[in-house]
């Protein structure tokens, strides 16, 4: 049995995903932070999107469906601070719309090849009750430490500082 971890829920077209509190520096509806998609560098990964201003700070703006080769949602912004190599990178994905922030368990285990891609970021699944709906739903939990390739991290802290 995996150790109860707090953690910020949220949909993600089709499925419903958790990340633990750890790593999340904020929560931003998507009309409340400036996305700037001039920074994009030629080349670049179609899941960047560029930088999105957050409070007084530029995280690099990851649509999470299209990481994980699925359906994009457009509802919110999970800003989060990832460690690189040369200290904390920030990270913002962009999500559906945010269910909770409530402590999680992830009891049920995950085969990594559920996922397209980036399976190795999922560490198990876990019911989870939403407001107005009479059914758990399965949610999965996500570790974002695996969840970007160190190229894909260097380059998030140079679109940051952008």
């Amino acid at each position: 049995m995996s150790a109860q971890e707090l953690c910020v829920v949220f949909e993600l077209a089709g499925f419903t995903c958790a990340v633990p509190t750890r790593f999340v520096a904020r929560l931003e509806t998507i009309y409340e932070a400036e996305l700037r998609q001039s920074v994009v560098p030629a080349g670049a990964p179609l899941a960047l999107l560029g930088n999105v201003q957050v409070g007084d700070e530029a995280f690099a703006a990851w649509d999470l469906g299209a990481l994980l080769q699925g359906p994009s949602a457009n509802n919110a912004w999970v800003a989060l601070r990832l460690e690189g190599p040369a200290g904390p990178v920030p990270i913002a994905l962009r999500t559906g719309r945010c269910i909770g922030v409530m402590p999680v368990r992830p009891e049920m285990p995950l085969v990594s090849t559920l996922f397209r891609a980036r399976g190795q970021a999922f560490r198990g699944a876990f019911e989870v009750a939403v407001a107005g709906e009479r059914e758990q739903r399965v949610a999965v939990l996500l570790d974002p430490t695996y969840l970007l390739e160190a190229a894909e991290l260097e380059l998030s802290e140079h679109v940051a500082a952008r």
